[in-house]
């Protein structure tokens, strides 16, 4: 699908004038936006493939139940310059609006999407929109922001006054790989035990398998959703003998991450790393690229040859190929498995926003929280106490 690049910068003051906001509530009329969500997505400079049409309207198709969509764009002369994917409902009485996403597929360095000319006029327009969204709920719930996205300048600017209690802190440190220089300097620099067990291992792999490490880029949408069956079997196998909980390998989730790789196939944001010989797939790990940043969403690999270390690999050889694509980051997202801080040389945050308004509905939603709060406090607490 081609998409349409960016016109030319507008001045200040035209762009201030001419932008027009439209709210977008029917699913309908929200698919009509994939062209210009998907132009928004490539030409933003900041955001994730998790801002996406694809990543956004699969939440909701999936996961979305009890939500209102609602995507505010803002048009220039009849040019979509700006987009922001909101969603609102009401549960237990209380009105809240979110981000169209949601934690259950982990997304990270969320924000509006905007053309660069029109991204120092786009802050005053968020923080008029969410001004005027306060005024009809009693909870903002932001999370997983991009820290120098121009939504959380919005947020800053709109709901930090008398009237609610905006609470925001960063996401614990998640581990990545600054990118700089080449990649065997990148291996120097890790422990001896690292750098001979990721050698030792492409050696016998080669030698007992007859594989090696392979870059794949799906090139079309049977491609990709072959790519990541081969991916979700490999993961589930890995699990199932270990008998460990595997929150991945979930019927709903498989089927979110299919629509997506349905929906996003024309922009290509899926990698896959694979380990194969013949038609023998041995490891693969999931990745999305976007930015000249490189996210390592999932990875699976046979329990049968497990001695060999295929997944160790896989890791490696991402992080490799993340150097061969001249990109400037490779995040292993949220979670502090042991793995990732051997391969870590850097870390990133998140930055998370909630504001509760002065609202009876609110003042209650407060109280329960802090009730339970409590109540796990003392939970904890007798547990710790027990002989």
């Amino acid at each position: 699908m081609a998409t349409a690049g960016p016109s030319a910068p507008h001045s200040v003051d035209a762009e201030v004038r001419e932008l027009k906001r439209r709210c977008v509530t029917d699913p309908a009329a929200i698919d009509a936006l994939q062209r210009d969500w998907d132009t928004l997505l490539l030409a933003s400079a900041t955001g994730s493939p998790f801002c996406g049409y694809a990543w956004c309207v699969s939440w909701w198709n999936t996961f979305g139940k009890g939500w209102q969509p609602e995507v505010y764009t803002w048009e220039n002369e009849g040019r979509v310059v700006a987009l922001l994917p909101l969603m609102r409902r009401r549960r237990f009485g209380l009105r809240e609006v979110s981000f169209l996403n949601g934690a259950q597929v982990a997304p990270e360095r969320l924000d509006a999407l905007v053309l660069p000319e029109a991204r120092g006029e786009l802050v005053s327009h968020l923080a008029a929109l969410l001004g005027d969204l306060r005024r009809g709920c009693d909870l903002f719930r932001f999370r997983d922001l991009a820290p120098d996205g121009v939504l959380v300048h919005s947020l800053q600017d709109a709901l930090t006054g008398d009237d609610g209690h905006p609470v925001i802190f960063p996401s614990p440190a998640q581990a990545g790989v600054a990118i700089d220089a080449t990649f065997d300097a990148y291996l120097a620099d890790r422990s001896q035990r690292l750098r001979r067990n990721f050698r030792h291992s492409a050696r016998e792999v080669l030698k007992q398998l007859g594989a090696a490490p392979t870059s794949v880029r799906p090139d079309s949408q049977e491609h990709a959703l072959a790519c990541f069956d081969q991916l979700w079997r490999l993961h589930g196998r890995s699990f199932t003998r270990r008998q460990e909980f595997d929150y991945f390998h979930r019927s709903d989730i498989e089927r979110f991450h299919r629509e997506v790789l349905v929906r996003a196939g024309p922009l290509r944001l899926a990698r896959f790393v694979t380990l194969s010989s013949g038609s023998r797939v041995f490891a693969s790990v999931y990745c999305l690229e976007h930015l000249r940043r490189m996210y390592c969403y999932q990875i699976g690999f046979d329990p049968d040859v497990e001695k060999l270390s295929p997944g160790f690999l896989v890791i490696g050889s991402a992080i490799r190929l993340a150097f061969e694509e001249q990109c400037t980051y490779f995040d292993f997202l949220r979670g502090d498995e042991a793995y990732k801080q051997r391969w870590a040389n850097a870390t990133h945050h998140t930055v998370s926003f909630t504001q509760s308004m002065d609202t009876l509905r609110a003042g209650v939603w407060h109280a329960a929280v802090g009730i339970i709060g409590g109540l796990r406090k003392v939970k904890r607490a007798l547990r710790t106490a027990r002989p």
